[in-house]
């Protein structure tokens, strides 16, 4: 009888704790307000989202981060903001502040990957975003919107100032923007967002 209590005690907390922690993708209604020219920054609200997820928790199998390194020039005026400069350590850092204008630093850029089953990968396929404008969606974690950002054709040479997402067979490649030449921070960056990350630890679906 014991037993038989402590499964049914168990059992609905189980429950309540896959359900707070949801990841989804949600498309943006289409009267949520457009921009004009190089697509850029937008943050909608739950209720401009679809009512159905486009992609579903249970389609997103994994998420990862890969980083790159490279090197580019930085302004002296940048190197002297704390947000975006290197450590004083580095040789070229105190180069660029003691004697010049610019130094050629290395700056880590980052691809957030979501691994998805096949059900969303033909979804996703199925999308055929235009060359010039992407299509708007927002991930969301637990019923909060973390970002938007748009799917992208992967064939485009336009630019975006905003996160881009592309389809890569079983994958979303998802970028903080098109062409990115800047300095990643927390701040400037919203896939870097705790909510996100403490929902893929605790479903185990962080793979690095």
């Amino acid at each position: 009888m014991l037993k038989l209590l402590t499964i049914l005690l168990v059992l609905p907390c189980s429950f309540l704790v896959a359900q707070s922690n949801k990841i989804e993708i949600y498309l943006v209604k289409s009267n949520f307000p457009t921009q004009q020219g190089i697509q850029g920054y937008f943050m909608p609200r739950i209720e401009d989202l679809e009512p159905v997820p486009f992609i579903a928790d249970a389609d997103i199998k994994g998420y990862r981060v890969i980083k790159d390194t490279f090197r580019m020039p930085v302004k002296r005026l940048e190197l002297t903001d704390a947000t975006v400069r290197p450590a004083a350590s580095d040789s070229a850092w105190m180069a660029a502040f003691l004697h010049k204008d610019t130094a050629t630093v290395s700056v880590v850029h980052s691809t957030h990957i979501i691994d998805i089953n096949s059900s969303a990968w033909l979804k996703q396929k199925a999308l055929h975003p235009s060359l010039s404008a992407g299509i708007r969606f927002a991930l969301v974690v637990n019923h909060k919107v973390i970002y938007g950002g748009y799917f992208w054709n992967l064939f485009s040479s336009f630019g975006c100032h905003w996160v881009c997402a592309f389809e890569l067979g079983n994958e979303i490649r998802i970028f903080r923007e098109i062409p990115d030449y800047g300095i990643e921070t927390k701040e400037n960056d919203p896939r870097q967002n705790d909510l996100l990350f403490t929902c893929l630890r605790k479903t185990n679906r962080l793979k690095n």
